[in-house]
């Protein structure tokens, strides 16, 4: 008898176990993903759980959460409106405004965790502390002491953990986060340009998570990029097309300052002309310069390669940048070209549009000797004596004329 219940129970016991086990997958597949936890020990969201289906463009008949990212040049004025692109060269700060449209349904949520993660290539370095959070507009209420912000490695990270407990939040209210960047000498010259990425993780009333608080999803991505370009300039012989080496130039711009390099990267401008930078053509005739923007720009050869003439006058050199929207979102150069006196050069056919090439020809000019034996000094004296001789012949004309006698006098 005892054997018989022993039998029973055990079977009632593998009921029951499996049962629980059945319960607990049905759970798990409504829970978090391990391993994938985030700066602040969160967590996301695997599946479908919590998310919309693609089509779906709305939450609960409400609008989700918007993100943009857009840049601008402070102190350009053709750079002052925010644009999710902008030229801009080595040593530049740009701004960067980041705005964010919180739902329209956030009375249903039991609070509401907002987080914008920004990434920066390596062509960019944030600026330290220049992060800072307003509401509505980018010069609105600061919000910044209710908001946690951090930087490491190129990855800005600023979240708040909850936007109910900030006075003044409503539905479909905008967040604006502004900082600043400077362009880098490791800056990438044309496509793809160099990219701030901005990210949205934020709450989702749909899904409860322990304690009722609400799940978080991954929302939108934003993108604004910077781009800059490469200036290489070929000096030839203008009638052998051949390198011409040692000639030196300077480079102005609009505002009649002085281009200085750095390893053949823009470093900055200078109204001293003794303290611009003097560009020297290579073995090869070459000289460069990488990271200028597009703008109005004058090449003055100070000093000719030895046998050469240098250039009469400075050569204006304009440079454009054209622009579109790929299907990411991200923006990229369609054309990079230049006017010049006489005519237009093109960025080199490819992806990358990075780098204008222009050709500057000298004439050559012959050179007297000027070292060995007498070197000009026989010139001087061969053409010395040769005057010599003919102010001889002309003056002893002169008195054969004066002693000829007239008829009349005879």
């Amino acid at each position: 008898m005892l054997k018989k219940w022993a039998c029973l129970g055990s079977t009632l016991l593998l009921i029951l176990s499996l049962w629980v086990s059945a319960f607990s997958a049905a759970e798990m597949g409504r829970g978090t993903a391990p391993g994938l936890e985030g700066g602040q020990g969160r967590t996301a969201l695997v599946g479908n759980v919590g998310r919309l289906a693609p089509e779906d463009q709305s939450l609960g008949g409400a609008e989700l959460p918007s993100l943009e990212t857009m840049a601008s040049v402070p102190g350009r004025e053709e750079e002052r409106k925010w644009a999710p692109y902008v030229s801009c060269q080595t040593g530049e700060q740009v701004s960067f405004m980041t705005t964010v449209t919180v739902s329209e349904n956030l009375t249903d949520y039991n609070s509401y965790y907002c987080a914008l993660t920004v990434e920066l290539d390596p062509g960019l370095r944030y600026v330290d502390a220049s992060a800072r959070i307003t509401m509505d507009r980018a010069n609105g209420k600061d919000l910044s002491e209710h908001f946690t912000v951090f930087h490491k490695n190129g990855t800005l990270t600023v979240f708040c953990k909850d936007l109910l407990a900030i006075e003044g939040i409503v539905p479909q209210q905008r967040l604006v986060l502004c900082y600043d960047a400077t362009l880098t000498s490791e800056a990438i010259m044309g496509n793809p340009g160099n990219l701030c990425s901005a990210k949205l993780e934020y709450s989702d009333p749909a899904t409860k998570g322990e304690g009722g608080k609400n799940a978080l999803v991954s929302g939108p991505c934003a993108y604004a990029a910077v781009f800059t370009y490469g200036l290489r300039i070929n000096k030839v012989d203008g009638n052998t097309f051949m390198p011409v080496t040692n000639a030196e130039f300077m480079i102005r711009n609009e505002d009649n300052k002085y281009l200085i390099l750095q390893d053949g990267m823009v470093e900055g401008w200078t109204g001293d002309p003794r303290k611009g930078s003097v560009l020297t053509s290579d073995g090869e005739g070459m000289l460069s310069v990488m990271g200028i923007r597009p703008g109005l720009y004058s090449l003055e050869e100070i000093k000719a390669a030895q046998g050469y003439q240098g250039l009469d006058e400075p050569i204006s050199i304009e440079i454009f940048a054209y622009y579109d929207a790929g299907e990411d979102g991200r923006s990229r150069v369609s054309r990079l070209q230049a006017s010049i006196d006489g005519g237009e050069i093109y960025a080199a056919p490819g992806e990358t549009l990075d780098l204008l090439d222009l050709r500057v020809e000298n004439a050559y000019r012959p050179e007297l000797p000027e070292s060995g034996g007498v070197g000009t000094s026989l010139f001087y004296i061969l053409g010395g004596t040769a005057m010599f001789a003919v102010a001889l012949v002309c003056v002893a004309k002169r008195k054969g004329q004066k002693n000829e006698v007239s008829p009349a006098e005879e």
